[in-house]
C-alpha cells in the first residue's frame, strides 16, 4: 500500500512539473511534421502558357508544370502552408526571422511557387530571367 502510494505522490508530482515546465519547453523547441494527402481523383492540369512572351518561351525547351496542384508518390501534397490557431498562450509574441524571405523570378516563374513570411520580415524580390517583369503586390 505504501509503495502504491509514494508512486502516486511520484506521478502527482511529475504531472505538476511537466505542466508548469513542458509548455515553456515545447514553444522553445517545437516542430510540426505531417503529410497532406489528395483525396479524390487528381484534376489534369494544363501546362502553363509561356507563348505570350517570346523571351519566356525561349527559357522553356519543353511544356511548363502548373504548380497548382504539386502531387507526389501516395498523393501527397506539396506547397502545403500549416499554421497554429488555438492552444498559444495569451499574450505570447514570436520574433520575426533576421533573415529576409526571397521570391525570385526565373524561368518566367515565381520560385518558390509558395512561401510564408512574418509581419516585420524583410523580404527581397529578385530578378534571374535578364527579362523586365512587372512585380507588384495586391494586399487584402
Amino acid at each position: 500500500m505504501r509503495g502504491t502510494e509514494n508512486r502516486l505522490w511520484l506521478a502527482a508530482g511529475l504531472a505538476a512539473v511537466s505542466v508548469l515546465v513542458w509548455p515553456s519547453f515545447a514553444l522553445a523547441a517545437s516542430s510540426i511534421t505531417g503529410t497532406v494527402t489528395f483525396a479524390g481523383k487528381a484534376p489534369t492540369l494544363r501546362p502553363l502558357a509561356m507563348d505570350a512572351d517570346p523571351a519566356c518561351a525561349k527559357k522553356h525547351s519543353g511544356p511548363v508544370p502548373n504548380e497548382m496542384l504539386a502531387l507526389g508518390s501516395g498523393s501527397t501534397m506539396g506547397n502545403i502552408m500549416v499554421w497554429v490557431s488555438k492552444g498559444l498562450p495569451s499574450g505570447k509574441t514570436w520574433p520575426a526571422p533576421k533573415t529576409p524571405v526571397v521570391l525570385d523570378q526565373k524561368g518566367c516563374q515565381y520560385v518558390p511557387h509558395v512561401m510564408g513570411i512574418m509581419v516585420g520580415q524583410a523580404y527581397r524580390i529578385l530578378n534571374s530571367d535578364g527579362i523586365l517583369h512587372n512585380v507588384h503586390a495586391l494586399p487584402k
